[in-house]
């Protein structure tokens, strides 16, 4: 046994950690969870088979495997934050937007998921929105395979770590905390939807079917932005520019297509910086810099 934890990895412990933490949030509150047996089994066999293939992996050469091997965790983002619509109301049995709505209006003096789509309703404008929003689904597969292909597992076993860290502390803030968003705080905004062209669309498209309530503070898609784009000022240089034009974009459009807050995003990427720099140090106390 001894043997088989020696082989974990940071990310595995975290991966694991992060399962086991929010099966024991549903054990203490399972009353506020219709079928939390189902939930507790899901991770069960989550656990016990990650923990397995990690374990015993052995690098034989195949591609998929040693792929699945590193992979794994980023595999599982979308699963753990479309769980979230179940969890949310594990803590706290209600929205709690009255009062981000109140930080928001003391932040800004004005509500700029209204302000911001109302002045700059303009389908051009909007279609551009459209597509920073739907850049956020590319940017982690971009940083993955910017260190996969060239070879930089080192790094890129690092920068996963990163990004998983920052997911993990979003998604347990956004079940202790759940807040719906302007578009369902407020009903005036549940009609609008980005009117634009090709990309606007497609988010449409997506937030009609596959979008989840309650996972608005933090963003995670704020933090998860800002840590692809600092990892790309420390490793991926050739792109930081496209990066950060996207990045800052992608801020903006969660704002104007009235997904988040403007406190959202700004607690979104304070968690970003915040993680990204706590990573940073550790690892250049712990380990040589190794670029390689």
């Amino acid at each position: 046994m001894k043997d088989l934890k020696r082989k974990l990895k940071a990310i595995d412990i975290l991966f694991l950690a992060y399962f086991a933490v929010t099966g024991i949030m549903i054990l203490l509150r399972f009353r506020n969870l219709p079928y939390w047996y189902l939930h507790l089994a899901y991770r069960v066999v989550v656990i016990i088979g990650v923990y397995f293939f990690c374990a015993t992996y052995r690098d034989t050469g195949n591609k998929i495997l040693f792929f699945l091997r590193n992979w794994y965790p980023v595999l599982f983002y979308v699963l753990q934050y479309e769980e979230i619509k179940y969890l949310k109301f594990l803590i706290i049995p209600h929205y709690v937007d009255n009062i981000v709505i109140r930080w928001e209006q003391a932040v800004f003096g004005f509500q700029p998921a209204f302000e911001f789509f109302k002045t700059f309703h303009w389908k051009p404008f909007a279609e551009f929105m459209g597509f920073s929003y739907f850049s956020y689904f590319l940017l982690i597969a971009f940083i993955g395979l910017a260190l996969w292909i060239p070879k930089k597992y080192k790094i890129f076993e690092r920068s996963i770590l990163t990004l998983s860290v920052t997911y993990y502390f979003c998604y347990l803030f956004q079940i202790a905390f759940p807040v719906a968003g302007p578009r369902l705080a407020f009903p005036e905004l549940l009609g609008l939807n980005l009117d634009g062209y090709f990309f606007s669309k497609i988010i449409n498209l997506i937030y009609a079917n596959f979008d989840i309530e309650g996972a608005a503070f933090p963003s995670s898609h704020c933090s998860a932005a800002t840590v692809v784009m600092l990892l790309c000022y420390r490793y991926v240089k050739w792109a930081r520019i496209p990066i950060t034009v996207l990045v800052f974009s992608l801020f903006l459009s969660t704002v104007y297509g009235r997904f988040h807050y403007g406190v959202d995003v700004i607690a979104g990427i304070l968690i970003g910086v915040t993680f990204f720099l706590l990573l940073d140090r550790y690892y250049k106390h712990s380990t040589e810099e190794n670029p390689g």
